[in-house]
Formats: structure tokens, sequence, C-alpha cells
């Protein structure tokens, strides 16, 4: 009886024995290594600008300059990174770029006018990750200025004059072409008001432009240049003596 008691004893250790012995087995197949996953981190993100007018058109014809955002230096200093030409919808595409700070400069023609950066450079924050893409308005009055000008005789009583047909050409270069015909045909026309008034907006900062007087009959006469600024009104008088 007593060597019966033993053998159960004996068998009831070694079950649990091989009951825990089981139980370690599975614990560590269980908690074997996790397998491995390939995980890429993006430390740049892609930057493309989109160049229109106000009305939507996009606007072809002319290159965007990026350079870095280096506070610590003068900006002739700073080196250019990428030249990029607009492409048929408007679009440059600058790609990956590292995550950071950037400005953007750019020159453009749009109908009979040239377009640039001047004062208001284009601070562009890439960040990693993130495909950013902005638009440009050409027109806006971050680009643009106006000119706001009364039209005078040009002698001692210095009369008003109304109706008065005035061409603004935009100088490029540093000078423009003697032939009038060709300044009547790529410079913008106006007219006096009753008071001798004429404001021409949406002309591109950066850029001096010649005033001219005409008429009807071929006559013609140059009267001032003046330098306009982005965002900006310049008041002027212009003095006429060929009525």
């Amino acid at each position: 009886m007593q060597t019966y008691k033993k053998s159960i004893e004996i068998l009831t250790i070694m079950m649990r024995k091989m009951i825990l012995f089981l139980v370690l087995v599975i614990f560590a197949w269980s908690c074997k290594e996790d397998e491995e996953f390939d995980v890429t981190v993006r430390d740049s993100g892609n930057l493309r600008v989109h160049f229109a007018d106000k009305d939507g058109t996009p606007v072809t014809d002319g290159v965007v300059k990026l350079y870095p955002a280096d506070l610590e230096n003068d900006f002739d200093d700073v080196p250019l990174l990428d030249v990029q030409s607009i492409n048929e919808e408007g679009l440059v595409d600058f790609g990956e770029l590292k995550s950071g700070s950037y400005y953007a400069m750019w020159e453009l023609t749009s109908g009979n006018l040239k377009y640039k950066t001047y004062d208001h450079l284009m601070a562009v924050q890439v960040v990693a990750g993130v495909d950013r893409d902005l638009d440009v308005n050409i027109n806006s009055r971050l680009y643009n200025g106006t000119l706001n000008l009364t039209v005078r005789s040009d002698d001692f009583i210095a009369d008003i004059i109304a109706d008065a047909k005035i061409l603004v050409v935009q100088r490029v270069n540093g000078s423009t072409t003697k032939d009038f015909s060709e300044l009547l045909e790529r410079g913008i026309k106006g007219v006096s008001d009753v008071d001798g008034k004429l404001l021409v907006e949406n002309l591109p900062g950066g850029y001096s432009y010649d005033i001219y007087y005409y008429n009807d009959n071929g006559d013609s006469e140059y009267l001032n240049s003046y330098f306009l600024y982005p965002d900006y009104i310049t008041y002027k008088t212009v003095y006429v003596d060929s009525i």
C-alpha cells in the first residue's frame, strides 16, 4: 500500500514537471524575436511652384532660381542651388529638397510686360515628408505697383489737361527703342479724365517706366521716367507742351 502511494506521488511530480516544461517551451516559442521591417524616414520634401495671372491663365515664359535662406550672410554671398524654367503649364518642379528654409527669385514675361521678384523674395519652408505646392499670382500687389498721374500743361498756368492720350512704356535693360510705333504696340495706353488724372495699375514693380504724350496727328512727346516699387502707389505730375 505504501509502495502504491509512493508511486502515485512520483507520477504526480513527474506530470507537474512535464506540464511545466511544456509551458516553458510554449512561452519561449511565443517570445521569439520579432520579425524585422524596413522603415524609411524621409528627411526631405518636394517643392512645386505654379505661376498664373489674375485670371488664372498659366504664365509659361520665365525662370525661377532657388537659394538657401542663409540669414548669416549677405544675399550676394548665398550660393545658387537650382535654376528651373517654367513649363507649358506654368509649373516649376524642384523635386526633393532637404528640410529647411529657401528663397525663390523669378523673372518672367507675360504679354508685353516683364515681371520679377524685387524686394519681396518668396520665402519657402520645406518640411520633411511633406510635398509643398505654391501658387503665385503675378498680378498680386506684392509684385506690382500703381502709377497715379496728373497731366498738366507745360506753361505758366499749368492747366489741367483732360482727355490727354498717355503712353506708359516699361523700360527693359536700361533703355527703350526710339521707334514710337513700336512703343505704341507694347506700351500701356490711357486717357486722362476730366480732372487730368490717369491711374495705371498692375505694373510690375522693380522697373522704370517712360511716360509719353501722343495725339491722333502722329505727334509724340517724352514726358518723364519713373521707377515703380511693388505694393506702392507712385504719384506724379507730368507736363505737356505739345497741345
